[in-house]
């Protein structure tokens, strides 16, 4: 047997795995033969860099890899992918994805058909869908779950913010204190709102750059878009930043985008 096989879980903190075989992708089947068809059935972790294999995953539908960097492959068969980086590969059928980044299915048949997918960034096939139009979902953009984390921030910075602001006021009433029977103790409680100001203040600031750093990503997902090269056929459900297209017609060499709150599909340039 060439490549890797899998029969459990395969976890890496850091680092690259690359399957270089030329007879075999990735197979994970918790010790199940490999002639009886059943592949992929196993979990991928790599928490810190990419993920790169010669063919690809056959998941029957329990197979999972998560991935902290980009990930590259020929094909992805019922397959659950995290992935924080990009998605390379020459076909994907009947997969659950969440991206953070952007897709690419191009190479020699370029296929994205079936499955959910949810992707922040652009997503660029060669075809989406089939003749047969199954159903396949794209959540691309700016996601609910997006918005949802920036109200949570917000909402976490105000309460912070309040708590400050009751403990600086502590602070000064202990500080104005002139005349006390313990000192000993007025010193512990000056201690501990003091040790408790900081770490409120630096657990502020984590939020508030968390915060930054998501309305960045909101601003470029924006303008996230879809790239079809040759055919997106019906059968392909859309969301785009919140704005809704079922499409029921075959459309060819075109880019679907949000523009002012509604799914437009032009020629590509």
């Amino acid at each position: 047997y060439k490549g890797v096989k899998v029969q459990n879980t395969l976890n890496i903190s850091a680092g690259t795995i690359n399957i270089k075989s030329y007879d075999d992708g990735l197979h994970a089947d918790y010790g199940k033969s490999l002639d009886d068809g059943t592949r992929g059935q196993g979990t991928i972790n790599i928490s810190g860099g990419d993920i790169t294999l010669k063919l690809g995953m056959q998941g029957g539908g329990r197979g999972v890899i998560r991935c902290g960097g980009d990930l590259y492959g020929k094909f992805f068969e019922q397959v659950k992918i995290d992935v924080t980086g990009n998605l390379h590969a020459s076909s994907m059928m009947n997969c659950y994805v969440n991206c953070n980044s952007s897709m690419y299915i191009t190479g020699r048949h370029g296929i994205l058909v079936g499955g959910h997918i949810s992707c922040q960034g652009d997503v660029e096939a060669t075809i989406i869908g089939n003749l047969a139009e199954v159903k396949t979902y794209l959540n691309i953009g700016i996601t609910d779950q997006n918005i949802a984390r920036l109200n949570e921030l917000e909402r976490s910075l105000k309460e912070f913010q309040d708590k400050i602001v009751k403990h600086t006021e502590l602070q000064d009433k202990l500080e104005r204190v002139k005349k006390t029977n313990n000192a000993a103790e007025l010193a512990v409680m000056k201690q501990q709102v003091s040790a408790s100001l900081t770490e409120l203040s630096r657990r502020q600031q984590e939020t508030f750059d968390e915060q930054e750093q998501l309305k960045l990503k909101l601003a470029a997902f924006s303008n996230s878009k879809i790239v079809v090269h040759k055919y997106l056929y019906p059968g392909v459900r859309i969301n785009i930043s919140g704005a809704n297209y079922n499409v029921t017609s075959t459309f060819v060499n075109l880019v679907v985008k949000n523009i002012r709150g509604e799914v437009q599909l032009y020629n590509e340039p």
